[in-house]
């Protein structure tokens, strides 16, 4: 049971945002549906993918659907310079594969992570792409297909594991009596090192954790816990997030645990759920539900999420409870208009039915929807799994209008996490406002103090366009200077790019 206390004094100031000049927005980097960053923090891909969908009919054949991909790119913005460059994926890139992306990550400075996932064949598609800085492409250097039957949906991609060279498959498998099971898998986040670092399978494990779980008694509201998602991977022990649901009520939405976290220590496999500091984050009021998580990234033990979160003190003013009583009033009207327009259908061939949804167009918009919701609030926080607490940051994100539903808030916003454990953010522009531009900014790991040459090269670039043009030309100098045809990987293998994509493989 807990929801977002309002009061200041709790939350991280947001005077510790370094905010860095921003001299145009790349448009690459506008609107960028996937956003990776660099071990260090220093520099932003962002994948942009526009796809399409047409119908070709022919006289006596079966209609053909095809697709095809009329964006897609990826977009390398330096954060200090703000100089980028724009790459441009194979032509002989499936567009069809461009629907079905997971996540987006980073190896080295040159070299990228498509993740897709195919529920059609239940299979993860990895996609290494080298960054041609001559020829401005994205070359595809090889692909990895692994199958996990028996998928009950989309899994999540955990990253906190990626500065060693691996990836967290997190999802539901379904069982052969009908009880779906947790899948937890291990996979080498570079394909090219897949036969060196086995997979490892978690589900198992996992299980055993659950079953843990349904042995420990309710809480004082009679909830139980279960396990929500895998954040954290070590030698030593796995940290599990966790989240309380009514075993008396299968239909009830699970809450998130913020007091509570699960742990498994891996050499003597014994579970424990041990106590978090959620000091800023206020146990009265409304509890704060799982489907209010926004966007989650994890990365060596720091935790980053953002929230959106129903505006309960709105709720309860005069204003939202005249609305209620307006809503209730209007789909009675429009259910018994409805009825009467579809009963008049067959005297004045549908012209009743026209009028009335082009009224209800007018009042409510394209969705005829009326809005019984305010605007939800937009909270950022830091967990430190080590510390065992949660932190509180003040980001005010833009509001981008939902056009499928009006009554759903969608922030314009991005971010991941460095190897620091700080996160930098990326506000897009919004199309309501054409003068926003784009915004970086960045929040260092509260428990990490910063090192004096970060904090006098941040307000270097706060204070002198002239520093930031020079990095600019010193940027593009050394990306110019790159040999395009090998790269060093971090896990200190060299590679050897071909024409066509194929690659050796030579340890250094």
């Amino acid at each position: 049971m807990s929801s977002f206390a309002t009061r200041s004094n709790e939350s991280i100031s947001s005077k510790i945002k370094q905010s860095y000049f921003v001299h145009s927005t790349p448009e690459g980097l506008n609107g960028a549906q996937y956003l990776a960053v660099n071990r260090e923090g220093t520099i932003i891909y962002g994948l942009r993918i526009r796809v399409e969908l047409s119908i070709i009919e022919a006289p006596g054949d079966v209609p053909e659907v095809i697709t095809t991909a009329t964006e897609k790119t990826v977009c390398k913005y330096h954060v200090a310079s703000g100089s980028w460059k724009t790459f441009q994926l194979d032509d002989d890139f499936d567009p069809l594969l461009l629907t079905r992306v997971l996540e987006f990550y980073t190896i080295s400075d040159n070299l990228v992570v498509i993740l897709c996932y195919d529920s059609e064949h239940c299979q993860f598609i990895q996609v290494l792409m080298y960054l041609e800085h001559e020829k401005e492409w994205a070359q595809s250097v090889v692909y990895r297909r692994k199958t996990v039957s028996r998928l009950a949906g989309p899994p999540i991609v955990n990253l906190s594991f990626l500065d060693k060279g691996k990836i967290l498959l997190c999802g539901v498998q379904g069982a052969e009596n009908g009880i779906n099971e947790r899948m937890s898998m291990n996979i080498a986040a570079n394909p090219l090192n897949s036969f060196n670092q086995q997979d490892e399978d978690f589900s198992n494990l996992m299980e055993e954790f659950n079953k843990f779980l349904i042995t420990r008694p309710p809480d004082i509201d009679g909830k139980s816990l279960i396990s929500l998602f895998l954040l954290n991977l070590d030698q030593d022990q796995i940290s599990v997030l966790l989240s309380e649901v009514d075993p008396n009520d299968p239909n009830s939405e699970a809450i998130f645990a913020t007091n509570c976290i699960g742990i498994i220590n891996r050499k003597d496999k014994e579970f424990s759920v041990e106590q978090l500091d959620d000091s800023v984050i206020s146990s009265t009021g409304k509890p704060l539900k799982v489907t209010s998580i926004a966007n989650m990234k994890t990365k060596g033990g720091s935790v980053w999420m953002t929230f959106s979160v129903t505006d309960i003190e709105k709720l309860k003013t005069i204003y939202w409870r005249c609305k209620h009583l307006y809503v209730r009033v209007m789909l009675r009207l429009m259910i018994m208009g409805f009825h009467g327009s579809i009963y008049l259908w067959r005297f004045d061939n549908g012209f009743t039915f026209y009028c009335l949804t082009r009224i209800l167009t007018f009042l409510h918009g394209p969705t005829m929807i009326p809005i019984y919701a305010p605007q939800k609030k937009f909270y950022m926080c830091y967990l430190d799994i080590q510390r065992r607490r949660f932190f509180r940051y003040d980001h005010t994100a833009r509001v981008q209008k939902n056009k499928r539903d009006p009554n759903e808030t969608d922030f314009a916003i991005s971010f991941d996490v460095d190897s620091s454990g700080g996160t930098v953010v990326l506000d897009h522009p919004i199309d309501e406002c054409k003068e926003s531009k784009m915004k970086l900014s960045y929040f260092p790991n509260p428990t990490k103090p910063q090192s004096l040459v970060k904090l006098a090269t941040f307000s270097a670039y706060r204070s002198s366009t002239a520093l930031t043009s020079s990095v600019h030309e010193n940027f593009l100098i050394s990306e110019t200077s790159q040999h395009s045809r090998k790269v060093v990987f971090s896990d200190d293998s060299l590679v050897y790019l071909i024409g066509n994509g194929a690659c050796d493989t030579h340890p250094i």
